[in-house]
């Protein structure tokens, strides 16, 4: 990919080879809980939007019922993915 990266995806997306890390969960904003590199949250991702295309259609909402945490970034960037709107709830 050449140029301006311009979106999230984009952004991911170049950084999907990197083995820095990512995001770090911190548990009350101190104790390390997980994290992710890049290379492991895009494959995370990748397959959540899979999943996720087998029940929505690009373009329809998409409710995230989840807590703070990784799971919570993968299922944002999987709607992003997969075209679709995520609603944090």
């Amino acid at each position: 990919m050449s140029g301006r990266l311009e979106t999230f995806v984009e952004v991911l997306r170049a950084q999907a080879d990197n083995s820095a890390l990512a995001y770090t969960f911190l548990n009350n904003g101190e104790d390390e809980v997980a994290s992710l590199t890049y290379e492991q949250l895009d494959k995370r991702v990748r397959a959540t939007a899979v999943a996720l295309t087998q029940k929505a259609a690009p373009g329809d909402r998409v409710l995230i019922l989840l807590p703070q945490g990784l799971d919570y970034v993968v299922a944002f960037y999987a709607c992003l993915y997969a075209g679709l709107v995520a609603v944090p709830v």
